[in-house]
């Protein structure tokens, strides 16, 4: 049942759905993982990893069975494959390396032909014989690493299969798949348990992502490479037990989420990529164009030292600048805060930091309206997310009944807060501080650090307070300067780039811990305490 599920699986996917399961592969087989991408850059060589002995493989992914058409096809990329010396900075001067060609179906006669003949060739010239790599054997070996680990209840069969078989188009359910990875890595494991465990997690997740993968639902497969990457760190931090191999898991996983963040940000390049593809309700493009837009700023933020990336953020932020002037953004709730943030943070690296500021207040003014005591149109909480606040929207439209009164409360205010703190913008705050000031905000403090990489945390304690009336500007400013850093899990206090994609994933982890800590990374903004910051705000 197994294999042919593995079998089944690799018939689905194109190249980039097992691309990071082949790379687990190669490390749990003592390879160094140097890089996996695709890009016309690299000659070829789809994945560039080093063996325990020091020679240098080289593998260019395919999908499907593989003809003499489909070998013709791709003859100048197999070329560049095995005639140009591979390049990375973790190559010594000096190296061999070994060229392969890997697909997920089987090479026919003739090209198997071809490739002998080719490989005489190459061979004369002094380059590298090809060796091919077929779908029987990554199913041999993606079979092995997971074997010891599928479901075999009912529930966790059904819950496997749920997930498993999907549309692949906007359809992935996050807490389900977290809570499937968390059964797979829970528990109390040796460390040699624990790495196949992961392993097998990297695994896992390339299956269960494989046909977003096919239907180029790039979103998904981010917040689904996150969630996996999230739980492999979770897990480690559990154990207290740092290893390499898991690290190095762990950045597969990671990596993974960047490229499609990426996948995604170079679709929003694409005319027309934010135009609707068909008829559709304003309200679900302007979330969807949101959300794009907030993947793509996030994107750029992530690869803000790369000069090669200069000329997409300024695209970014221009094509920010004209949505907010447009009034096309749509922040559905508190799960959008992620979202903003990763606008104003762009809009502010760009210097444009007037426009970055007006966004987060409109948005913080927006929610201080909506979320008074007793309202009766109070903003999705961050567990909400924007599919979910869209039809809690149009459930209300069609009912037209009249709206009661309810409990209220805010998990983002207080983030927002300490943000505009940090951009001192006192007045602004003073003008809404009386609403401000009555609404109830709501804090979660999980038992143990490791709590933060969860979904659903079980263990914790929740909160409730509110701002002072009058509030001291000096004891906010404390506030906004000091993150309680030391309460986060070690991937979230040491690797920027991982908190920022975690808080896009997860958006209902609105502590200040982890976005304050951002906010001193990202933004240019200094705080200091001086004559303005003394005294009360009424």
């Amino acid at each position: 049942m197994k294999e042919r599920l593995v079998e089944d699986w690799l018939t689905r996917i194109n190249e980039r759905g097992y691309q990071t399961a082949f790379g687990q592969s190669l490390l749990s087989r003592g390879f160094s993982v140097l890089r996996i991408s695709h890009s016309p850059y690299e000659h070829g060589k789809d994945v560039l990893a080093v063996s325990a002995d020091g020679e240098v493989h080289c593998y260019q992914l395919k999908d499907g069975d593989i003809g003499i058409k489909e070998w013709e096809r791709d003859y100048g990329q197999t070329c560049a494959l095995v005639e140009t010396r591979p390049s990375h900075p973790a190559l010594p001067s000096k190296y061999n390396y070994r060229p392969f060609v890997v697909t997920t179906g089987a090479f026919s006669d003739p090209v198997l032909d071809r490739i002998s003949q080719h490989n005489l060739a190459w061979e004369s010239r002094a380059h590298p014989k090809l060796t091919p790599v077929n779908g029987k054997e990554l199913q041999r070996e993606f079979t092995a690493l997971s074997a010891d680990f599928w479901p075999v209840e009912p529930p966790d069969v059904r819950a496997f299969r749920a997930l498993y078989l999907v549309d692949g188009r906007g359809d992935f359910a996050a807490d389900q798949f977290d809570q499937f990875m968390r059964t797979l890595l829970g528990g109390e494991f040796s460390p040699r348990e624990l790495d196949r465990r992961t392993a097998a997690a990297n695994v896992f997740a390339s299956c269960l992502l494989g046909e977003y993968y096919r239907q180029e639902d790039h979103w998904s497969v981010f917040r689904g490479w996150m969630l996996c990457a999230s739980r492999v760190a979770w897990a480690g931090e559990r154990h207290s037990r740092p290893d390499g191999r898991r690290r190095k898991s762990f950045a597969l996983a990671k990596e993974a989420a960047v490229a499609a963040l990426g996948a995604l940000a170079k679709e929003c390049t694409e005319p027309k990529a934010f135009l609707p593809p068909r008829l559709e309700l304003d309200e679900y493009t302007c979330l969807r164009n949101t959300t794009a837009l907030g993947a793509w700023a996030a994107f750029c933020l992530l690869e803000e030292d790369h000069s090669s990336n200069s000329s997409l953020s300024d695209l970014c932020a221009a094509q920010c600048e004209k949505f907010i002037a447009d009034d096309l953004l749509w922040f559905w709730g508190e799960s959008a805060v992620p979202t903003l943030l990763s606008i104003v943070w762009l809009l502010e690296k760009k210097g444009k930091p007037e426009t970055g500021r007006k966004l987060l207040l409109d948005f913080t003014d927006c929610l201080v309206t909506s979320q008074q005591p007793d309202s009766t149109e109070p903003l999705p909480d961050p567990y909400i997310s924007g599919d979910g606040a869209l039809k809690l929207a149009l459930e209300d439209r069609i009912a037209q009944k009249e709206k009661r009164p309810m409990s209220v409360q805010s998990h983002a205010l207080l983030p927002l807060v300490l943000l505009m703190v940090n951009r001192k913008l006192r007045k602004e705050l003073e003008a809404i501080w009386s609403r401000l000031s009555r609404v109830r905000i709501t804090f979660f403090a999980p038992a143990h650090p490791w709590g933060y990489l969860e979904w659903r945390c079980a263990e914790g304690t929740e909160r409730d307070a509110m701002f002072n009336q009058p509030q001291s500007w000096a004891d906010l400013v404390k506030s906004a300067k000091s993150p309680k850093v030391d309460l986060l899990p070690e991937a979230l206090r040491t690797d920027m780039q991982f908190a920022l994609m975690f808080l896009l994933a997860a958006p209902h982890r609105l502590a200040w811990s982890v976005i304050g800590s951002l906010d001193q990374q990202l933004s240019k903004a200094s705080v200091s305490v001086g004559s303005q910051n003394r005294g009360e705000m009424s």
